[in-house]
């Protein structure tokens, strides 16, 4: 597996606490009806607003990087342990979303799982050690082999979110 096959893992010493955000990056370039149902994780997040699609933010990261955004896509994966990360993706491409873990119980269920999803919180890029590349393709259901090819520090893009919502679920 090479380094950017792994844009979608995150150690998991990337919590960060909820805080309000203001989406100052590029226009957007997608939205998702209001009237749809949804469950929110995190804090609120208008499911109306307009949001960019995975695709078009992994495109050009250098114009998101360290800045709040919202972004949207369908849901891949969700931690299976606590729900404490998701996966959504567009286009064949991944962007990995990291949420505090909850101290109680899940907090995205997996039936989050092929759902739309907006997501907002701050871009981030950089390097992970092999060993919490391998400790977070593990939790993501990756085989054996697969994480034996994971070899050297990676490439890391992540979204630190303090919100999401997912449609077609219900808490």
């Amino acid at each position: 597996m090479n380094r950017f096959a792994l844009i979608a893992l995150v150690p998991a010493a990337f919590f960060v606490g909820c805080q309000t955000t203001n989406d100052t990056a590029k226009p957007v370039t997608a939205s998702v009806a209001s009237t749809a149902k949804y469950a929110s994780f995190g804090e609120a997040v208008n499911p109306s607003a307009e949001a960019t699609p995975v695709a078009t933010v992994l495109g050009d990261t250098k114009d998101y990087e360290g800045k709040p955004i919202r972004v949207t896509g369908t849901v891949s994966k969700v931690c299976e342990r606590k729900g404490c990360w998701l996966q959504i993706s567009d286009a064949g491409q991944d962007l990995f979303v990291k949420f505090t873990c909850p101290v109680d119980g899940r907090l995205v269920p997996m039936e989050a799982i092929g759902k739309k999803a907006i997501v907002q919180g701050e871009l981030a890029i950089k390097e992970v050690s092999e060993a919490d590349a391998r400790h977070i393709a593990e939790e993501g259901g990756k085989t054996p082999a697969e994480v034996a090819k994971i070899v050297g520090p990676q490439k890391q893009i992540t979204l630190k979110s303090p919100g999401a919502i997912v449609f077609g679920v219900t808490k």
